[in-house]
């Protein structure tokens, strides 16, 4: 019989995380935010412990969520199951602060696990000499982080289906396990050198067209895959697999506005899709609106040029 797969925790505080400061929100950010971004991102998923100070969750929390946030819409919480613990002394058990955090979380498009919510009140009751005497409570809150557990495997299940069935980017995203996942991060992830990530981000630009891989793109620096990784995530918010994602959709709507006879076939293929069905799915979910739609739009019309300069060499 096949055992449950194991759950590794790492305890994350926050008291190294500044005040929030958009002046210091740049490229290189703040190394102990990085940090911070990276581990979030190299997770499987998260768990947040809150109480309730006033009604809300407490200010250090929501800095922290402040600077996490960040880039907008493109933030290392998104798509990622993300479950609540809230606690208080008062019997309602911190739901206020609860619901608080939850509207900050979906801002964020964080995957809030489904479930029973889980509120512990009169918190100071419970524990004594570092353990917790509510054994039912104890069972309750275990049951959440088994949720927990099984959307993270449903997600990593879900991207193993969507890599075997012909993703253009599947070996980029398939061999992107985080080597150091069952040992936990010891440290602290420093975002890439400006002129490495500069040369990676000008190699995916010239190979948007290819089947890349994470050794092909660690290959350009001098970083194993797994560091590489996680650096690149900690320096630009995003997977290697993402920013690729996101650079294949802008070539496509370049040649889309600029290539009006060209087929969706070919725009397809020069943009790095393994087909047009995916292309077209892939489209719309970052987009809002499937490649005809888009070409289609009126206000297209007025930016379409003749195409000879701008169509990839083949």
């Amino acid at each position: 019989m096949k055992s449950a797969p194991a759950i590794h925790v790492r305890l994350v505080t926050l008291e190294e995380i500044p005040p929030y400061n958009e002046d210091l929100d740049t490229t290189m950010g703040v190394p102990a935010v990085n940090a911070l971004k990276g581990l979030i991102s190299a997770s499987d998923g998260v768990l947040i412990s809150t109480p309730e100070y006033n009604h809300g969750i407490p200010g250090v929390l929501k800095n922290a969520l402040d600077w996490l946030s960040r880039p907008v819409s493109e933030s290392c919480f998104k798509d990622k199951p993300v479950s609540i613990i809230s606690s208080s002394k008062a019997f309602t058990g911190g739901m206020r602060a609860q619901y608080q955090l939850r509207e900050t979380l979906i801002s964020m498009h964080a995957q809030l696990v489904m479930g029973p919510e889980v509120a512990l009140g009169g918190i100071h009751r419970n524990f004594g000499d570092g353990f917790y005497a509510d054994e039912d409570g104890l069972a309750f809150m275990l049951k959440s982080v088994n949720r927990l557990k099984n959307a993270a495997l449903s997600q990593h299940k879900q991207s193993q289906t969507e890599t075997s069935s012909g993703s253009a980017s599947g070996a980029l995203y398939y061999s992107a396990p985080d080597e150091n996942r069952n040992q936990g991060i010891t440290k602290q992830i420093s975002p890439l050198p400006h002129a490495i990530l500069q040369r990676v981000t000008e190699y995916m630009e010239e190979h948007l067209q290819d089947n890349l891989s994470l050794d092909e793109l660690a290959r350009e620096t001098s970083y194993s895959r797994a560091h590489f990784l996680r650096m690149f995530r900690a320096t630009t918010g995003k997977t290697p697999h993402q920013y690729l994602t996101q650079r294949r959709i802008e070539r496509a709507k370049s040649m889309l506005l600029k290539a009006e006879k060209i087929s969706l076939t070919d725009i397809a293929a020069w943009c790095g899709f393994s087909s047009q069905s995916h292309m077209t799915r892939v489209f719309g979910e970052q987009v809002g609106a499937t490649p005809s739609e888009f070409r289609r739009r009126p206000d297209s019309n007025a930016s379409r040029e003749q195409p000879s300069h701008l169509l990839p060499a083949v």
